[in-house]
């Protein structure tokens, strides 16, 4: 008996320190195109300090390990990118693109395109990840 309340008091530890730090979870689709509408910069990085980010340069963001950027090039044009995503990390943005109305534009062996109205999604698997708001 005493092995497993051991055991459960070890679990729920981990657990909670686990959950403590963002559970590991990746910034998702729906979150960038969130903050891809932000009407500027001022607000996308309070958005992202809300939910834990740092920002560690010009437009570069941070949590744990990782890192991206959303820069604005103009008033309505605006696009957020990430370094080396890996194939698991396409297959997840794809999905969810998908179910939020994206399109696949061209499809590669190593890499995608998807677009719908007034945004455009390049994948490239350890290369770039690039989400961008069109004019």
């Amino acid at each position: 008996m005493r092995t497993k309340t051991f055991l459960l008091f070890v679990f729920l530890l981990t657990g909670m320190a686990f959950s403590q730090q963002g559970g590991g979870e990746r910034i998702t689709l729906y979150k960038i195109l969130e903050l891809l509408a932000l009407p500027d910069q001022e607000a996308v990085t309070l958005a992202l300090e809300k939910d834990g980010y740092k920002n560690v340069g010009e437009g570069k963001y941070s949590k744990g390990a990782e890192v991206f950027t959303i820069n604005r090039l103009s008033e309505f044009s605006v696009y957020y990118h990430e370094e080396s995503p890996s194939k698991s990390r396409l297959r997840e943005i794809q999905a969810f693109a998908y179910g939020e109305g994206f399109d696949v534009v061209k499809r590669g062996s190593s890499g995608w395109r998807m677009e719908k109205p007034g945004y455009s999604i390049l994948a490239d698997v350890g290369k770039d990840l690039i989400v961008k708001k069109l004019d």
